[in-house]
């Protein structure tokens, strides 16, 4: 019972492709009847008495053909028992900021300064990384 609680689909949505293969499968069935015509025209039991013979070996294979498409539905949408990891979940690289330090940082500005403001967005960064990974709660 353990291993149902894991089972799911990678592409779930291609599931809705099986209420159209039935669909398919009815109207093929529908079409390939080679008695359709007089069933809109005899009673059921009447008919049943003047027919002689079994149904075609086509029509006995119709069943099997709507198998093979819902299992090829099941295929399609990828039934699994492992997850698959999320590429955001862990995102491990590590952040390195490059500074160009130079004697244009230091041109007068508005308050604060070109450095200064440098200097806030870094500790800003470093800020949200340590959060990231745990060092510190989100909440300091």
């Amino acid at each position: 019972m353990e291993n149902w609680v894991n089972f799911h689909f990678i592409r779930p949505w291609f599931l809705l492709l099986a209420p159209l293969a039935v669909l398919l499968w009815w109207l093929w069935q529908r079409g390939t009847d080679p008695l359709r015509g007089w069933r809109e025209q005899i009673v059921p039991e009447l008919l049943d008495v003047l027919v002689v013979g079994q149904e075609s070996s086509l029509r006995r294979s119709v069943p099997w053909l709507l198998v093979a498409w819902l299992l090829a539905v099941l295929a399609i949408a990828g039934p699994t028992w492992r997850l698959e990891p999320s590429p955001f979940a862990d995102d491990a690289s590590p952040l390195i900021i490059l500074l160009k330090a130079d004697a244009s940082m230091e041109q007068p500005d508005p308050a604060p300064s070109r450095l200064e403001r440098a200097r806030l967005k870094i500790a800003d960064l470093a800020g949200v990384n340590r959060r990231r990974n745990g060092a510190i709660p989100s909440s300091a």
